[in-house]
């Protein structure tokens, strides 16, 4: 798809059960890296989301999805309060309201990790591409 902002549904899974999903991450970026990107990541346990610095030596401040929070960098922002995070079965399904940045503008590649409390991780998975374009 294309556009300054778009909501992203993003869902992740495990054979244990979403309970046994820690850390949920969300990268747009036009490679794989967290520095000038939109990367976030899913606190399952404590229900909070993080937006990486630009950077990419930080996570900041994390607010609870669903509050009166935004989470902001150079290229995007993300009101928490339009965000969701639905557990069930052996899902999480996170809805992601993001507003990028004309610095942001381009070709980006969407991709998604998951770690479990065990330790295990799936790996940076590409799961599509989304245009960026300027309201400017």
């Amino acid at each position: 798809g294309s556009g300054s902002s778009q909501t992203f549904t993003a869902v992740y899974g495990d054979p244990q059960g979403h309970e046994n999903l820690r850390y949920l991450y969300f990268l747009a970026n036009d490679t794989r890296s967290g520095g000038n990107a939109v990367y976030l990541v899913y606190a399952a346990g404590c229900n909070k989301l993080y937006l990486r610095n630009d950077a990419n030596s930080s996570w900041g401040v994390g607010y609870p999805v669903g509050s009166a929070n935004t989470l902001e960098n150079s290229q995007v922002s993300l009101d928490l309060s339009a965000a969701s995070a639905v557990k069930s079965g052996n899902e999480i399904t996170l809805t992601l309201p993001l507003a990028f940045k004309h610095a942001f503008s381009g070709a980006r590649n969407i991709y998604m990790l998951a770690k479990d409390w065990d330790g295990n991780s799936s790996d940076w998975k590409l799961k599509g591409k989304y245009t960026i374009t300027s309201e400017d």
